[in-house]
């Protein structure tokens, strides 16, 4: 996975590169993957074949998971921002200040807030995790 994100996402600038990339890309893709069984498996907890056999236990502790996944990705990003931050290297730093300006700044407060901060929030909350009925259910 790590030589497909350099193939597929940093050749789209040449001139960046980041040791981590590849970390970070699987993380996130881990991270998505893990969020779309729990909210499958949340959705379709009362159904057969789930009826019966998945509890709150188990949802508590895919929702730790999940956490945990959230924890991880952040640290990895804010990891790979400090060390460029802090290297002030010129041929990394432009990567940056193109992503945090104008656009795309919209899109990394975006990021932050979607991607980390709301799930932060809600998988804090135990009863959440551990309620599969307050997930919103598909319409069937």
């Amino acid at each position: 996975m790590t030589f497909a994100s350099v193939d597929w996402i940093m050749s789209l600038d040449p001139h960046w590169f980041s040791t981590i990339f590849g970390m970070l890309l699987m993380a996130g893709q881990a991270l998505g993957a893990l969020a779309f069984a729990v909210a499958i498996l949340a959705a379709s907890a009362e159904d057969e074949p789930f009826a019966g056999r998945l509890n709150a236990a188990h949802l508590h502790d895919l929702g730790k998971l999940l956490f945990a996944l959230v924890m991880f990705w952040a640290y990895l990003s804010f990891s790979q921002f400090l060390i460029i931050w802090a290297g002030n290297l010129p041929e990394e730093i432009p990567w940056f200040i193109e992503r945090l300006r104008g656009v795309w700044e919209y899109v990394a407060v975006g990021l932050l807030v979607g991607h980390f901060a709301l799930p932060f929030l809600l998988l804090l909350s135990r009863d959440l995790k551990k309620n599969g009925a307050r997930w919103p259910r598909w319409p069937c």
